[in-house]
């Protein structure tokens, strides 16, 4: 059950850049070279943005920008079948061994 890789790495954004955690988890991710894609969107967009989002995890509701989703590779189950994880501010990702395996530019 050890994690072995991040693969899929997305940070999905407003487009609004006064939004303080936003451009704090694009800056920890550019500061770290971490490869991603950043996903913009009009803050009045949010329904239709975390309405499927919201389906992927029982007990999760987003209702705020950002959100960092990935997939975590392990060593005990196929790739396919690797579990989708997220955060939803910086502290969190700090907090995790996400960097370790994260994939680089």
């Amino acid at each position: 059950m050890a994690v072995i890789n991040i693969e899929e790495v997305y940070l999905y954004t407003t487009l609004d850049h006064t939004h303080a955690e936003c451009y704090a988890m694009k800056q920890w991710l550019d500061q770290n070279n971490v490869k991603y894609v950043n996903l913009h969107y009009p803050a009045e967009s949010k329904a239709d943005v975390f309405a499927p989002l919201n389906t992927w995890w029982d007990n999760v509701t987003f209702d705020d920008f950002p959100i960092l989703v990935y997939t975590e590779v392990r060593d005990d189950v196929p790739v396919s079948r690797s579990p989708r994880r997220f955060f939803t501010n910086v502290a969190d990702a700090q907090a995790s061994d996400f960097l370790t395996f994260a994939p680089r530019n």
